[in-house]
């Protein structure tokens, strides 16, 4: 048997080189589908200590209040985002409050409770959030950056929202997220 060489497509190759940059660089404009977290700029360090500490202070509130800030992950990785790119946070919350929505009306013609609910509210929130950036950004010219934190946040807190109602949710995740971000701050400085 003889090996040959197969080649890449140009397209492939431009991918490949596309995301080996990524990491190294950060820019000020992103294409469709671009990892919101490069943009940012921000360290491993950080992440991991964004993360880190939002666990640790959503267990904490969620003891003391019974109220959750929409899932354990969530408030680290909304800090990171509420003081350098606030309207992505807006644009996330948005996207889970109109998920919100959608499962409320599908539960009166569907049964959806527990892990199917869970499921489909996960799914409903990606498909909106992916079928607003194919909208938004190539017929209304906007700046791509109008998408979510990650593709899970959004059906996380649309989750909560379910569950707890609106004003509990996004309340506890505002306290948690600027506690979040100011022990951060205080443990790796100002990113």
């Amino acid at each position: 048997m003889r090996l040959t060489r197969v080649h890449q497509p140009a397209v492939l190759r431009s991918r490949a080189a596309t995301w080996s940059l990524r990491s190294a660089t950060v820019s000020s404009k992103h294409s469709l589908g671009e990892d919101p977290m490069v943009t940012l700029g921000v360290s491993v360090l950080v992440l991991q200590t964004a993360v880190f500490v939002g666990i640790a202070v959503s267990m904490f509130w969620y003891e003391r209040s019974l109220l959750s800030p929409g899932g354990v992950v969530v408030p680290g990785y909304v800090a990171l985002f509420l003081l350098l790119r606030p309207e992505v946070v807006a644009y996330t919350l948005a996207i889970a409050l109109a998920t919100a929505a959608i499962m409320r009306y599908a539960s009166r013609f569907t049964i959806l409770f527990g892990r199917r609910r869970f499921a489909v509210t996960m799914l409903a929130a990606m498909s909106l959030s992916i079928a607003i950036e194919l909208v938004v950004g190539p017929f209304t010219g906007l700046d791509p950056g109008f998408q979510v934190i990650g593709f899970i946040i959004p059906g996380l807190i649309a989750n909560e929202v379910l569950r707890q109602r609106v004003v509990p949710t996004l309340s506890t995740l505002g306290i948690v997220s600027a506690i979040t971000a100011g022990v951060t701050i205080l443990l790796v400085g100002f990113w």
